[in-house]
């Protein structure tokens, strides 16, 4: 992803090596043919760069908030088998007339959810809506101590092992 002449991972958001290589996670996530593409921008700020998890009724993405200036993590309410979308087409997600009761059930609780969750002071939520015929919530992206902790040992032993 590239953003004010900075390349950026899609799947940590740290800024990529001038061979495009990560330093840091070291790894390309594989692209699904329904996910939103790298580049997308959503309410107008929030760019994705790519995604980093799929879950039973979601997606989510890296990215980044051109408002505020920091990596963000994008939560985009996509139940598997209940919706798809063509991105060569529209980021709009679709719903066969058989599944739509099921998916505006679903829909409303996620998007009440996810209001709940953005009323609630204490949680470092930076915004909640609807866009795409879906809903989205952004949150900071926080790096896992659990992951830096791996990556150094991950580290060490590769760098033992070369010796």
């Amino acid at each position: 992803m590239d953003f004010e002449g900075r390349q950026f991972c899609p799947q940590c958001m740290r800024i990529l090596a001038p061979d495009g290589n990560c330093p840091v996670c070291r790894t390309f996530p594989v692209a699904l043919p329904d996910q939103l593409e790298s580049g997308t921008l959503l309410r107008g700020k929030y760019l994705i760069a790519g995604l980093i998890a799929r879950g039973k009724t979601s997606l989510t993405y890296s990215g980044w908030d051109e408002g505020n200036a920091q990596s963000i993590a994008i939560r985009e309410f996509f139940p598997r088998g209940l919706a798809s979308r063509d991105v060569q087409l529209s980021d709009t997600l679709t719903v066969k007339d058989e599944d739509a009761p099921v998916f505006a059930k679903a829909y409303t609780a996620f998007a009440a959810w996810q209001s709940h969750l953005c009323r609630m002071q204490h949680l470092p939520i930076l915004d909640c809506f609807p866009e795409n015929a879906t809903h989205y919530i952004v949150i900071p992206f926080l790096r896992s101590p659990a992951f830096a902790a791996w990556k150094a040992e991950n580290d060490r032993q590769e760098s033992s092992s070369m010796v």
